[in-house]
C-alpha cells in the first residue's frame, strides 16, 4: 500500500485520490462534530501517516477528543 500511494502523490493525482476517499469517509460515516471535515481530514492523516489520533489532530489544530466524539456518534 505504501508504494502504491507513493506512486499516486507522485503521479499527480494524490489531490483527486484524497478528495475521493474523503467522500467515500463523509458517506461512510455518521460524524456528529461542528467541524466534521476536520475530523475526517484528522482521521485521513493518521492513516496515511500511521500515527496517534492525538497527534494528527494537535497538527491540525483540533483536540483528540474532539475526534474520538465525532466518531462516536
Amino acid at each position: 500500500m505504501e508504494y502504491k500511494l507513493s506512486s499516486i502523490l507522485r503521479s499527480g493525482r494524490g489531490k483527486a485520490y484524497f478528495l475521493n476517499v474523503e467522500h467515500a469517509l463523509f458517506s461512510a460515516l455518521d460524524i456528529r462534530s461542528r467541524h466534521p471535515d476536520s475530523v475526517i481530514r484528522t482521521i485521513m492523516l493518521s492513516g496515511v501517516m500511521n500515527s496517534y489520533v492525538e497527534g494528527s489532530a494537535s497538527s491540525m489544530g483540533i483536540c483528540g477528543q474532539t475526534v474520538r466524539n465525532g466518531l462516536k456518534g
